[in-house]
């Protein structure tokens, strides 16, 4: 082709773990670099166009691909290597779900798929369900030509006011001849939803004032006063 459209910036970019100069030969600077290995082109057709495939987009356990339309993405003859689009996820308590996203760069050959597992840091597992309701499956799975997949985690909605909370996923056990990326994990932060609910049922709020009493200080009155806030 004469001309080809702009890249992306996810593909002008590419940060590693380790700055060197340019004509650096220190061994261990691209340690985190992806590495391919090509397939034969004799076996699979490489000028098919990919396709970014989400789950649940209809309410249930059906998969939806459409054309990958970011490039014009032509699937290149390697099995791919798999990671999380975004390190970090933010989702508000009340969201009740959160779609989170993999790409398989470097190719689409052949069908792939990918575990992931949740971990709690700070929220706890009653605060997240690994799934959608629809499903109990942990796996992910990338037609032959699909580059992108997307998921939904449960988030479990409390009438708790308490601070942000934060679970990780991993990505683990990629088959046919895939491999995990360098950004196997991403972090997502439950954004506490209850300081702005006033009540259980979201009815008015009524203020109150308790008289405690008064005490004198050296010749100063003092008096207490205690105002609460409760359902009206």
């Amino acid at each position: 082709r004469l001309n080809d459209p702009p890249l992306t910036m996810d593909e002008l970019t590419r940060e590693l773990s380790i700055t060197v100069p340019f004509g650096s030969t220190q061994e261990d600077a691209f340690y985190d670099a992806e590495h391919y290995f090509l397939v034969d082109p004799q076996m699979i057709p490489l000028n098919e166009s990919a396709v970014e495939c989400h789950q649940g987009l209809n309410g249930d356990d059906s998969i939806s691909c459409i054309p990958y339309n970011m490039t014009s993405h032509i699937m290149c003859g390697n099995h791919g290597t798999i990671t999380f689009v975004s390190p970090e996820y933010p989702i508000s308590e009340d969201a009740k779900h959160i779609r989170l996203t993999l790409q398989r760069t470097g190719g689409g050959v052949g069908e792939v798929s990918v575990s992931y597992s949740i971990y709690p840091i700070t929220a706890g597992y009653e605060d997240v369900t690994a799934t959608a309701h629809y499903t109990s499956s942990q796996t992910i799975v990338f037609r032959h030509g699909q580059i992108r997949a997307s998921f939904l985690v449960t988030i479990n909605d409390d009438r708790v006011m308490e601070q942000n909370e934060t679970f990780s996923v991993h990505l683990s056990n990629p088959t046919g001849f895939a491999e995990l990326g360098t950004q196997q994990r991403t972090i997502v932060t439950i954004i506490d939803d209850d300081e702005h609910k006033t009540c259980s049922n979201l009815t008015s709020l009524r203020h109150e004032r308790l008289d405690l009493g008064h005490a004198i200080a050296g010749s100063t009155p003092l008096k207490f006063k205690v105002f609460t806030k409760s359902c009206a």
